[in-house]
C-alpha cells in the first residue's frame, strides 16, 4: 500500500506539474496574440504656433504638416476641413489632438 500512494502521488505531482506547463503556454500565446499596444498620447499640438516638426508628429505626414503651417493663422482647427487640407478621415484621427489658439499681433511701438 505504501509504495501505491507513493506512485500515486508522483503521477499527481506530473500531472500538477504538467498543467502548470499548459497554463503557462496558454497565458503567453493570449499575450501575444491579444490586440496591438495603443500608443501613448501625444501633446496637445498648436497648429497656428507648432514647429512643423511637432504638427508632423500628430499628423504623421511631412507634406501635410507643411502645408498646415503654410496655411496659417487659424481661426479654428475646424479650418482645416473648411480649406481641405484634411479629409474628414484624417480630421477624426487628429482633432482630439490639435487646438488653434488665437494669434495675437505684437503690439506696435
Amino acid at each position: 500500500m505504501i509504495g501505491t500512494s507513493h506512485a500515486l502521488g508522483r503521477g499527481l505531482l506530473a500531472t500538477l506539474a504538467f498543467t502548470l506547463l499548459l497554463s503557462s503556454t496558454a497565458g503567453a500565446a493570449q499575450e501575444e496574440e491579444g490586440p496591438p499596444p495603443v500608443p501613448e498620447p501625444t501633446a496637445i499640438v498648436d497648429i497656428n504656433s507648432a514647429p512643423v516638426e511637432d504638427i508632423q508628429a500628430v499628423v504623421l505626414d511631412e507634406e501635410l504638416a507643411q502645408r498646415i503651417v503654410d496655411n496659417r493663422p487659424y481661426a479654428n482647427k475646424r479650418q482645416l476641413l473648411s480649406r481641405r487640407l484634411v479629409t474628414a478621415e484624417q480630421y477624426e484621427t487628429i482633432r482630439d489632438r490639435i487646438v488653434a489658439r488665437r494669434v495675437t499681433p505684437a503690439p506696435e511701438r
